[in-house]
Parts: C-alpha cells; structure tokens; sequence
C-alpha cells in the first residue's frame, strides 16, 4: 500500500511539472483605442494605473493622454530626446538622447479642476474664503 501510494504521489508530481509544458493556448485580443499623433512617435509610456500614456514625438514633443485617448497637454522639450520612461503614476518622466548618452528627469504635476458648487454651505456664497469643515469621519 506504500509503494502504492508512493509510485501515485511521483506520478502526480511528475504530472503536474511536465504537463503544463504541453498545453496548448491561444491568445484572444481586440484593438481599443487609438491615438493619433501630430508627429511620428519615437517612444510610448502608459502609467501603471492605466490613467495616462505618454509619447514622446518628433519633433521634441512630450503629448499626454488620458485613459479615453484624449490629449491632456503637450510639453515641448529638446527634440533630441527619443527615449521616453516614467514612475508609475506618471509623476517623474524621464527623457532619454541616444545620441549624446543623456537623460533629463521632468517633475510633472497633475493639476485638476474641481467644483464644489451645488455643495451645501453655511453663511454668505460669495464670501472671498471658504472653510470646510468635515466632522463626520470615523
């Protein structure tokens, strides 16, 4: 009953180290979005959130996108740069020039809008400051 077990127990092993190599798998895909460009594209970076990709063009444009493949803005930098990589929010961008072997890093910060009308408020709207308060947090 041992050898048994222990024959089952090599067998099994064996299987499951071996046998995956020999599995046969196909890869399923579709195009989502395309982003057209004013230049020809040397370099693409996408963040690791997914929320912005970058491309750096001829021409010594740095464009940012959007997740939607909106253009955000568009940073003009030397156009020697043909090397594009960031951090993973897109904080930190480093350009790359292949030719005289070196890299700028750009600080870049994310300016949003945002409103806080239709909000609830107490005392006078057009007062020239606002304090909020926010109590409710546990």
């Amino acid at each position: 009953m041992i050898k048994k077990t222990s024959l089952f127990s090599i067998f099994l092993l064996l299987a499951t180290t071996v046998l995956p190599g020999f599995i046969h798998a196909e890869v399923d895909w579709q195009a989502k979005k395309t982003i057209k460009t004013d230049q020809t594209p040397l370099d693409i970076h996408v963040t690791a959130d997914g929320k912005r990709t970058m491309v750096i063009t001829e021409g010594g444009k740095l464009q940012i996108y959007d997740s939607n493949a909106r253009l955000l803005d568009t940073i003009e930098v030397d156009p020697a740069f043909d090397i594009l990589s960031a951090d993973g929010t897109g904080g930190r961008v480093f350009l790359g020039n292949s030719k005289n072997n070196s890299i700028l890093e750009l600080q870049i910060e994310y300016i949003a809008d945002f409103s806080y009308g239709g909000s609830p408020f107490l005392g006078n709207s057009d007062a020239p400051i606002v304090l909020a308060f926010f109590s409710d947090f546990q």
